[in-house]
């Protein structure tokens, strides 16, 4: 005799009291609607056509972010890029590399704003940020830290010349 457990369900008592309970309908039964399935594949179209179109229209609404930016503090242009929902900036690193500065940043198109996290190296730990276009080439960036919030504003810059 088996253990008592998930194979107790495939017994043949099992099967046989479940088809007594929820027996098959006769075979002259009619569904109301038709198992052609063409109804529901046709809102299925549909749904996917709109989710399409609100995905495509979000995104390049996000995307006017995605680009070079060169933050007025600092002489280093940072590249901003899309991967899927979340958006990368990209700083030159000390090893010939790239850092990614973001960590989370998705466009939240209710507020017109990215949030997520964003690097602070000279603290050397990740704050929280608040992305907003003020124009094209204006992005500024609200970031905070416990009970402290700065703003910084990084301008939009040509593509670093390379050596």
């Amino acid at each position: 005799m088996g253990q008592p457990g998930l194979d107790a369900f495939s017994t043949p008592w099992c099967e046989k009291r479940l088809m007594t309970r929820y027996p098959p309908p006769p075979s002259d039964f009619e569904p109301a609607v038709p198992r052609s399935g063409r109804p529901l594949a046709a809102a299925f179209a549909m749904t996917a056509c709109v989710l399409a179109t609100t995905a495509l229209a979000a995104g390049s609404e996000g995307d006017a972010m995605v680009g070079n930016w060169k933050p007025d503090d600092r002489e280093t242009v940072l590249s901003i890029t899309r991967a899927g929902s979340a958006y990368s900036a990209l700083a030159p690193a000390t090893d010939g590399g790239t850092i990614d500065l973001f960590r989370g940043v998705t466009w939240d198109a209710e507020s017109k704003t990215w949030k997520g996290e964003l690097y602070a190296s000279k603290r050397s730990a990740w704050v929280s940020a608040v992305l907003r276009l003020e124009n094209p080439n204006t992005l500024v960036l609200k970031v905070s830290s416990g009970i402290f919030t700065k703003e910084v504003t990084w301008l939009r810059s040509p593509p670093p010349k390379q050596p």
